[in-house]
C-alpha cells in the first residue's frame, strides 16, 4: 500500500490543469498569429509545446496521487513511458507496430538513436496522457477487460485528429510509405497505425487497471484533458488549412 494523500474529494480543476488549458488556449492563438500575419514564434513554440504537454500529464498524476497514492501514480506513470517508449523504438526501427515513419528534429527536445533515427524525449509523455485519460474516462462506465478494450478504443479514436494536425501543422513526423503493409486510412496515415495504437493503447490500460484505478475526481480530470487535447488538435488542423495572409 503506498502512502495516501487524503484530500477529501474536490472536483475542481487542479493548478495543473488550469496551466495546461491556459496554454492550449495559447497555443491555437500563437498558431493563428503565426499562419495569419506571418508571425515568426522562434523558440516559443517549442518551449510552449513541451509546457502543455508536461502540465496534462501532471494534472493526471496529481489526481492519481490524491485518489490512489504517489507510489502508485509513479509506478502507472513508469509503466506508461516503458510501454509508449518501447513501442515507438520499435517503430522506428522496424515499422511495427505503427507503420514505416520518422521523427523530424521538429518536436524539440531530440536525441539521436543509432542510425541517425530522431527520438522526441517528450513522446513517452504523450503516450501517458492519451492513455490515462482513456482509462480513467472509460473505467467509471466498464470494469475489467472492457475497460480496458474501451480504453484502446478511445485512444485509437482520438489519435485521428491527432494525426492529421501532428503531421501537416506541427510536421513532428512523416509516414514514409502510408501504404505499407495493408493501405491508408486517407490523408497519408496507414492502417496499420490505427492498430499499433490499439495494441499500445492495450497494454498501457492493463498497467493502469493494476495501479490507479480511476476515482469520479480523477474521471473528471480525465475529461477535460483530453477534450482540450482534441481541441488544440482540431483547431491546428482547420488553421493549418486557412490561406496565409501574411510572409
Amino acid at each position: 500500500m503506498g502512502y495516501r494523500l487524503k484530500m477529501g474529494r474536490d472536483d475542481r480543476p487542479n493548478r495543473w490543469y488550469q496551466l495546461f488549458f491556459g496554454l492550449v488556449v495559447f497555443s491555437i492563438l500563437g498558431s493563428l498569429a503565426e499562419r495569419l500575419l506571418g508571425a515568426d514564434p522562434g523558440l516559443i513554440k517549442p518551449i510552449a509545446g513541451a509546457a502543455t504537454l508536461c502540465s496534462g500529464v501532471l494534472a493526471l498524476l496529481t489526481q492519481i496521487s490524491r485518489d490512489e497514492s504517489v507510489s502508485n501514480a509513479i509506478k502507472a506513470f513508469l509503466g506508461l513511458v516503458f510501454i509508449g517508449a518501447g513501442s515507438e523504438i520499435l517503430g522506428i526501427y522496424t515499422g511495427l507496430p505503427f507503420g514505416k515513419y520518422a521523427y523530424t528534429d521538429a518536436w524539440a527536445p531530440v536525441v539521436v538513436l543509432p542510425g541517425g533515427h530522431f527520438f522526441p524525449v517528450l513522446l513517452p509523455l504523450a503516450w501517458v496522457m492519451m492513455v490515462a485519460s482513456g482509462y480513467a474516462i472509460t473505467a467509471r462506465v466498464l470494469s475489467g477487460f472492457w475497460a480496458i478494450f474501451l480504453c484502446a478504443l478511445l485512444a485509437t479514436l482520438a489519435d485521428l485528429p491527432l494525426e492529421f494536425a501532428v503531421i501537416h501543422s506541427l510536421k513532428y513526423w512523416t509516414w514514409l510509405d502510408p501504404s505499407w503493409p495493408i493501405g491508408d486510412v486517407g490523408f497519408g496515415v496507414p492502417i496499420l497505425n490505427s492498430v499499433g495504437w490499439f495494441v499500445t493503447s492495450f497494454l498501457g490500460a492493463m498497467v493502469l487497471s493494476r495501479f490507479a484505478p480511476p476515482s469520479e475526481s480523477s474521471r473528471n480530470i480525465a475529461v477535460r484533458v483530453l477534450g482540450s487535447l482534441t481541441l488544440l488538435m482540431v483547431a491546428l488542423s482547420l488553421i493549418a488549412q486557412l490561406p496565409v495572409l501574411k510572409r
